[in-house]
């Protein structure tokens, strides 16, 4: 240790004259022969500075003369323009004149002036030194304008950077005043103490920097730099001492473009460099063959001025943007390539200069517009981009019995094909669940192994996955299909459509990375583009990523969460298509998303080769554009300003069935509110409920039959046709979680080899995964999988659809709307009043509009809308109030789900347009019917007057026709008449004391005009025959009427028991 060697020694005596102390610096006592590089600043004379600087001489004149004959031939001193006179002589400077051009111009307009002449006559003038230029001085002198001076006002003084300034005088002796408290504050954060904490050092006589930096060092690890900026603002260095400079900038200019603008190729990296060279005499032959004696050659790298306001060195964006100011058609990007330059390259292959320039003008990229390509008439301002999307394996839930099925053993292998059954069965998760599996099972941890253990014997199970992911790349692949009905004029979506194909290539792209994740694309977003560019040797692409202007709710955060994937623009064909990949992070609470888009371009692809044996792996060098969003995308070359896009998101999972509640019927009127007449006694109201979850995609279909035949079935049936897919994805779920129990062993495999059952696992795996990739493959084959449409539905009598509406900012649900998919206006049946509830909540009614267009508008309370949030699982109650017992005898309600019809609606000048959804996207669910019939029973005891004119024949008839209607229908009846008598009138506490007698009793039997006059004359029979007091008397009319629909119950569905009239003859 240094310290123990000078304990040892220190009684030793010194076999010379001096020390030699690492990391210090004492000046010699003649300085005269040593210089300082220094640049000029604005203001600066000759005169200035000699009090700044060790000059020779005894007074000002001669210092200055002394600076002047230093500098005699130093080029680009002088500013241009400026006027001198020695003697009544006058010449007027050139920019970058030295002090010898000056003496030579007055020589040569017959005026020759000596150098102290010059000097006396322009020494103190501060406007004839060019800023920045370049000096030969002496050692710099402190002046003595205060007796110790601040770092920071000495870096101004010398128009210099702090830093360096600190570092060229940093092992200096006798510089540094004693006595004076320095401080270094941290951060408790960066440096591990518990909290920010300040370490203080005081100087002392004979200090260094480097030595106050040491004693820092004992206290805090910490630098130079840090101790001096923390201290710039400290009085510390003495008056009067001589101190060094760094080596001052020097300002080479260079006219670029004066002869046109050629350059090397449409990409090429950007170097400038400076190269000293000596005269070829003036190196001793011993050197002549060294190079870097003969040349020296510096890298000048993007840092050539300060920020402004700043005295930090320019960063490389601030570099970028004065470089585009200069150059506009170049672009400037960083990378390191590794195959592009054959010069420069370090030794990992990769080149060292890592700035590179793109043209954007002729000679490489000129041209570049992207635009949206459909038109839609109903849209002729707004053209929209294709989109596409991966249909769904299968629209509705799939079923087939006697699959054969073979079972895992505990071996590793599978046994002989036994039959299962399969129902209800959405595709969509058994892929996504294997998908998943499958990319796991290619990550390292489970495939090294098969690598490296039992010799490499089972490396070829590791090809056959990767073939298999190949295989399912492209099987997957061809499920992508256009969401929306394209316009006529864009011609029918065919297989071989070159848009299409560009987008599924595209998708094969990411779905080698990840099977899983690029499965779980929702959109692609598909654009036309045009190019024009040159000077690529091989292919090039621009890539880059869209942003996206949402409305003002997505600044709240109530915008769905989605993302899209980098896109790229090929750079090597004049005609092309961009694709967007869009992911949102849940489709169920909206189903479109209306955006503005920017497209930004970041980085430069180029250079780029298929590489042979690897999957057609492609590979290419890249650049990444200084400043890419502010500058590539708005360049006047560009046209890429993508607008606004309307995007439908379709879901792509079979909807959760509605859970039918109840149906119930109830009497029109109830409780206090009793009928006032027949038709009101007629009246009833049918209600159900029924429970869901709606996703935003989501429409509920309702059908309400009235008079449903009793033995009708209302229920349909799906097909249970099972794809070979099917097959396939049910053999793996079938044996996956025991497979995987068996493959996780992998993970902690040791030795040099894995067991029988686990080889047996890993090849029954690869094995599965093939046989699922060829059957994918066949699956999308024309006619194996053509799309199959559900039934239609028996014939209705009232068919309705159901959508709840979110509020605008999609949080909660405003509204219902009600469409009638039949006629309008609403025939015979009224719309339904509306009730929501959900578990926990209080029921609310919602305020019913009137219909437009067919569609009817609920809305709900204000009050309530916080209460119900989008995607709540709701109780929908509705009530069809009012219906005729005779016109609509019984009811059934059916519900389905429809989901992904119409997913576009865009508001238009004609009011809200929508563009139809491929059917392939669309999912019907079979519509669920209530298992039994609904079926009312009006039972009235209060009296209804009838006949009040007339004779008995006319009463008759005119009951008949209120309870049957005009014209009268064929119904079964039964009747039964008396004879009544009131003893005591009611009164307005009591109803009245009345007794009857039996008249006529006519069972169950088929009205026809006939019935009137024979009940007549049974009545007048009876009258003759009895002579009934008239005073008081009265007929009353008990009428049951019968259900006449097919199949029904003998039950009867109207009871009047009290229908009164006065006591009469025909």
């Amino acid at each position: 240790m240094p310290e123990q060697l000078f304990y040892h020694l220190r009684q030793s005596t010194l076999t010379t004259t001096g020390l030699a102390i690492p990391g210090a610096v004492q000046l010699p006592p003649e300085t005269g022969t040593l210089y300082n590089p220094y640049s000029v600043a604005a203001g600066d004379s000759l005169q200035s500075l000699t009090g700044i600087f060790s000059v020779p001489g005894a007074s000002s004149q001669e210092q200055m003369v002394a600076i002047a004959r230093a500098n005699l031939t130093m080029p680009g001193l002088f500013t241009g323009g400026q006027t001198i006179t020695v003697d009544g002589a006058s010449v007027t400077t050139l920019t970058g004149d030295t002090i010898q051009a000056i003496l030579d111009r007055f020589t040569t307009a017959g005026h020759p002036v000596t150098l102290e002449q010059l000097v006396a006559s322009i020494g103190e003038r501060t406007d004839l030194l060019q800023d920045e230029a370049f000096l030969i001085m002496g050692l710099a002198r402190v002046p003595s304008t205060y007796e110790h001076w601040k770092l920071s006002s000495l870096a101004a003084l010398y128009h210099t950077d702090l830093a360096p300034f600190a570092a060229m005088n940093a092992a200096l002796f006798g510089i540094i005043a004693a006595g004076v408290t320095l401080s270094v504050t941290v951060n408790g954060a960066t440096h591990g103490t518990p909290s920010t904490q300040t370490y203080q050092v005081q100087t002392r006589t004979g200090d260094t920097l480097n030595s106050i930096v040491s004693r820092f060092n004992t206290q805090i690890p910490t630098s130079l730099t840090d101790v001096v900026l923390s201290n710039q603002d400290i009085p510390l260095i003495k008056a009067g001492v001589q101190l060094l400079l760094p080596p001052a900038n020097a300002c080479v200019s260079v006219l670029i473009g004066a002869g046109g603008n050629r350059f090397p190729s449409a990409v090429f990296p950007l170097n400038v460099s400076l190269e000293i060279s000596r005269d070829a005499a003036l190196i001793h032959p011993d050197f002549s063959d060294n190079e870097p004696t003969r040349m020296d050659r510096t890298v000048i790298p993007p840092v050539t001025g300060r920020s402004a306001g700043s005295n930090d060195p320019m960063r490389i964006a601030e570099f970028a943007r004065a470089f585009r100011e200069a150059i506009p058609m170049l672009k400037l990007a960083t990378g390191k390539p590794g195959s592009v330059l054959e010069t420069g390259d370090t030794d990992d292959g990769r080149s060292d200069r890592d700035l590179w320039a793109v043209v954007f003008t002729d000679g490489g990229i000129s041209k570049i517009d992207i635009k949206a390509p459909v038109h839609y008439q109903e849209l002729p301002d707004l053209p929209l981009p294709r989109y596409y999307a991966l249909r769904p394996l299968e629209n509705k839930l799939s079923a087939q019995k006697a699959t054969p099925f073979r079972a895992l053993k505990d071996d590793g292998s599978l046994g002989d094909p036994l039959p299962v059954d399969y129902q209800g069965i959405d595709l969509e998760v058994w892929a996504r669940k294997f998908l998943a599996d499958f990319d796991l099972f290619l990550t390292a941890p489970y495939t090294v192994p098969l690598w490296s253990l039992n010799g490499g014997a089972l490396r070829a199970t590791l090809d056959s996955l990767i073939e298999a992911k190949d295989k399912l790349s492209q099987a997957i692949a061809q499920g992508l299909t256009y969401v929306l009905n394209q316009p006529v004029t864009d011609g029918p979506a065919a297989n071989d459509d070159p848009a299409l194909q560009s987008a599924r290539a595209q998708l094969i792209q990411r779905l080698k990375v990840s099977l899983s994740k690029a499965y779980s694309t929702d959109v692609i977003l598909q654009y036309d583009s045009h190019v024009i560019a040159r000077g690529f040797d091989k292919p090039a692409r621009l890539a880059g990523h869209l942003t996206a202007d949402t409305p003002a709710e997505a600044a709240s955060g109530t915008q769905p969460k989605f993302a899209f994937g980098n896109a790229k623009t090929a750079l090597t064909t004049d005609d092309d298509y961009v694709n967007f990949l869009l992911n949102v992070v849940n489709e169920t609470l909206q189903e479109l998303l209306d955006l503005q888009l920017t497209y930004n371009y970041q980085e430069l692809e180029f250079d780029i080769e298929k590489t042979e044996g690897i999957c057609e792996y492609e590979a290419s060098n890249w650049l990444t554009f200084i400043n890419g969003d502010s500058t590539v995308s708005a360049d006047p070359s560009l046209s890429i300003n993508l607008g606004r896009a309307v995007i439908p998101l379709p879901l792509r999972s079979y909807p959760e069935l509605p859970r039918l509640v109840s149906q119930t019927t109830e009497a029109a009127y109830s409780g206090g509110n009793q009928p006032a007449s027949i038709a009101q006694a007629k009246e009833w109201n049918y209600n159900m409920i029924y429970e869901h979850q709606d996703a935003a995609q989501d429409l509920i279909t309702l059908t309400l039959r009235l008079n449903q035949p009793y033995q009708a079935s209302t229920t349909l049936q799906g097909s249970n046709q099972l794809p070979t897919l099917m097959q396939t994805l049910g053999q793996y779920i079938n044996v996956a979680d025991k497979l995987w129990s068996m493959l996780e062993r992998l993970l902690t495999v040791s030795g040099i080899g894995l067991e029988e059952n686990l080889q047996n696992a890993v090849a029954t795996f690869a094995s599965l995964a093939l046989d699922i990739s060829e059957s994918w493959q066949r699956h999308w084959l024309p006619g194996v999988n053509a799309l199959k449409a559900n039934a239609s539905p028996q014939t209705q009598i009232f068919d309705y659809s159901v959508r709840l509406v979110p509020d605008q900012q999609g949080r909660y649900y405003s509204g219902l709307n009600l469409c009638y998919n039949t006629v309008l206006p609403w025939p015979g049946v009224n719309p339904p009043d509306i009730i929501v509830s959900a578990d926990g909540k209080e029921s609310v009614t919602l305020s019913k509009g009137q219909p437009v267009s067919g569609i009817l508008t609920y809305t709900f309370p204000e009050v309530s809308a916080a209460q119900f949030p989008v995607n709540t699982r709701l109780l929908l109650k509705l009530t069809f109030s009012g219906l005729d017992i005779m016109n609509q005898q019984n009811g059934v309600s059916l519900v389905g789900v429809i989901r992904n019809r119409d997913l576009l609606k865009i508001n238009g000048s004609a009011g809200q347009i929508t563009i139809p959804t491929n059917r392939s996207f669309i999912y019907e669910t079979p519509m669920i019917a209530f298992p039994g019939i609904a079926t009312p029973l009006l039972t009235w005891n209060i009296p209804f007057p009838f006949g009040a004119s007339g004779g008995l024949v006319s009463a008759i008839r005119d009951l008949f026709s209120q309870i049957l209607g005009t014209p009268v229908q064929e119904t079964d009846l039964s009747v039964a008449i008396q004879y009544g008598y009131t003893l005591v009138p009611a009164t307005a506490e009591s109803e009245a004391l009345v007794v009857t007698m039996p008249v006529l009793f006519k069972p169950r039997f088929r009205y026809t005009d006939d019935v009137v006059q024979e009940l007549a004359n049974a009545m007048n029979a009876w009258n003759s025959w009895k002579k009934p007091n008239p005073c008081g008397g009265f007929w009353n009319f008990a009428i049951n009427a019968f259900s006449s629909i097919d199949g029904s119950p003998q039950l009867p569905i109207l009871s009047l028991n009290r229908l009164t009239t006065a006591l009469r003859s025909s």
